[in-house]
This record gives structure tokens, C-alpha cells and sequence, in this order.
């Protein structure tokens, strides 16, 4: 009896060692060149994620982030994984609407996306950048040109395009770039300029729709309560480098009840090509290079002959210089007195 319990747990033992032999040996040889699988149409897919944090009802989401973004076409949304989704379009423009109007957030958490590529898995491509449009500040008369924002947009992070705005009038205050964020990195504040006499300055960074930020590490996606260097320094010796001084303020809209008598400027033409403690190098004919690279790269800009002859009004009427003929272009409006005009702003 005990001699055919031993012969019993050999056989077993042989059998599961066989078992595991074929899962090694056995391979499944699928010959090349045959697509019978059906190709997934990527040409209009996102994949994207909540920056921290997790999607808690996924058809509140749907519909919440269909309702930001208005397809005309429609969408289609998967739920990949707890916090990751496929978002299919049905047309160009409203995938590129998307991209373009990046940030987006929900439920005041950053969402973080990518296009898909032909081929990618969507569960394994990488999603770590966001897309924004920042504000240079402070910069130079002489250095506004667009060699000198194609390199401090690749500063900040890689640069995408300028404003179409930027060289468009006769003074601006800033400038403005878009550029790709890793969100790993830390966003950088500013960015030191000098030029040919040896003198420098500070080129400072604003960021357009800044979602949380850590005024420690200057993260994006948690605020210096869950910051994890939070604990390596007693609060009272602890750095906050970073301020709400980073956050570009919102543009208010202007009263247009005298836009008839103002007149757009002219456009210019500008060429040109397309860490903190890094130097930009800008000298006086436009030339700028990097303190630690020797390639230098020229940029220039024209101007188209500014001179205007005679006076010309709003309307391309040539005034004589007589007020009534200016008072009767104005209709409506007395010869005599002046209008009291109240301008409500909304609380």
C-alpha cells in the first residue's frame, strides 16, 4: 500500500514537469505579411489621464468633457484603465480645437493627453506634457524678435509656435509663445539675457491657465501641502521659490463705444529663424547664441517705410483742419458740449 502511494506522487510530479516543459517549448509562430487583424483607424485619437487623482463616476466624465469640448462631429470616449481614456474624433477640426485650446482640467485636476500615432498601444505611450501658451516679460527694446522667443520658448520647454499677434503694432508689453511642458520638470520662472556690452537682465515667465503649481518645487498637479521635500525642513526654514506671480492674470475686456475713430496699426514684417542659469546673448545687430555654444544665429528684421502723407481720418477721409467738418463726421454727437458717457463693469 505505502509502495503504490510513493509510485502515485512520482507520476504526479512527472506530470507536472511535462506540464511546464511544453508552456516553454511550445511557440507560437505567426508568419509575416499577413494583416488579417482589423486596422484601428488612430488618424483622430487622444489618449489621455488626470494629472493626479482618479475619474470617480466615468459617465459623468464622458459627458462633462464632451460638453467642453463641443465636437461637431461627435466623439467617442473608452475607459482604457482607472485613469486612462481613448477619446476617437470623426473630424480634423475638432481633434486639432482640442489640442489647440490646451489646458484643460476637470474637477480642478490638470487632464494630460497625447495624439496617437500609427501603430502606438495606448495603453503604453507616455503621457508627461501639457501644452500652453506663457507670456515673455521684460524684454528688451531690440530683443522682441522671433529668434529671440523661439529660443526662450525651447527654455521653458519645446516650442510650438508665436502668437500671430507678437510683431503687430507699434509696442506690446509682452510677448507670448507656446510651448510643450514636460510635467515631471519643475516650470521655469525666467531666463537671463545679456547683450554686447556685457549687461544683462531678467526675462520673466507667465503662464496662461497655470493650473495648481507647488510654490516649493514648482511642480504642476499638487500644492506645497503634498509636497514630498515638504518634509525634509522645518516649515519655518523652509524655501518657496515660487509664487502666483507665475500665473498670467486674465485679459478684461474692453468698452468699444469709440472703436469707429480708432484705427489698427500697420503689420510688420518680421524674418527670422524658426537653466535659469543659462545666458542668452543678444548683440546689437540681432545676433544672439547661447554662452555655452558657439553656433551663432542670425536674425533679422524689416520694417516697411512707416511715412504717411497728409493727415488721414478713421475712415480714410482728409481732413481740412476745420472743427465743424470733424464734428459733422462725428454723428450724433453737438457742436456744443460733450456727452456724459457711464461705463458699467461687471462686479
Amino acid at each position: 500500500m505505502a509502495s503504490s502511494s510513493i509510485t502515485g506522487k512520482e507520476v504526479e510530479n512527472r506530470d507536472e514537469l511535462i506540464s511546464l516543459d511544453e508552456e516553454e517549448v511550445e511557440v507560437l509562430r505567426i508568419p509575416t505579411g499577413r494583416a488579417e487583424e482589423v486596422a484601428i483607424d488612430t488618424r483622430w485619437c487622444l489618449v489621455g489621464k488626470l494629472l493626479t487623482g482618479r475619474v470617480s463616476d466615468f459617465n459623468v466624465f464622458q459627458n462633462m468633457m464632451a460638453f467642453l469640448w463641443k465636437p461637431g462631429m461627435g466623439m467617442y470616449v473608452k475607459e482604457l484603465n482607472p485613469n486612462l481614456f481613448l477619446f476617437q474624433f470623426y473630424h480634423e477640426i475638432d481633434i486639432q480645437l482640442v489640442i489647440d485650446g490646451s489646458p484643460w482640467t476637470y474637477d480642478w485636476k490638470p487632464f494630460i493627453f497625447t495624439r496617437l500615432k500609427e501603430g502606438d498601444n495606448p495603453r503604453l505611450v507616455e503621457i508627461n506634457h501639457l501644452d500652453m501658451w506663457v507670456q515673455l516679460h521684460n524684454l528688451q527694446p531690440g530683443n522682441m524678435t522671433l529668434s529671440v522667443v523661439t529660443t526662450l520658448g525651447n527654455f521653458i520647454g519645446t516650442f510650438i509656435e508665436s502668437d500671430p499677434n507678437n510683431f503687430v503694432g507699434v509696442w506690446r508689453d509682452f510677448l507670448r509663445v507656446r510651448v510643450r511642458i514636460n510635467v515631471i520638470k519643475p516650470i521655469k520662472r525666467r531666463m537671463k539675457v545679456s547683450t554686447d556690452n556685457a549687461s544683462w537682465y531678467w526675462a520673466n515667465f507667465k503662464y496662461e491657465k497655470l493650473p495648481t503649481f507647488c510654490f516649493i518645487c514648482g511642480i504642476i498637479g499638487h500644492s506645497e501641502r503634498f509636497c514630498p521635500r515638504l518634509f525634509l525642513k522645518p516649515l519655518h526654514l523652509q524655501e518657496k521659490p515660487y509664487t502666483l506671480e507665475l500665473r498670467a492674470s486674465l485679459q478684461r475686456r474692453h468698452s468699444t463705444f469709440g472703436a469707429q475713430w480708432l484705427r489698427r496699426p500697420y503689420k510688420e514684417d518680421i524674418r527670422g529663424v524658426n537653466e535659469e542659469d543659462m545666458t542668452l546673448h543678444v548683440n546689437n545687430n540681432g545676433i544672439f547664441f547661447y554662452s555655452t555654444i558657439t553656433t551663432i544665429i542670425d536674425s533679422k528684421r524689416r520694417r516697411p517705410d512707416s511715412s504717411e502723407e497728409g493727415n488721414v481720418g478713421p475712415q480714410g477721409k482728409a481732413y481740412s483742419g476745420n472743427t465743424d467738418d470733424m464734428e459733422q463726421d462725428m454723428v450724433g454727437l453737438p457742436k456744443k458740449g460733450f456727452w456724459r458717457v457711464l461705463v458699467s463693469r461687471p462686479a
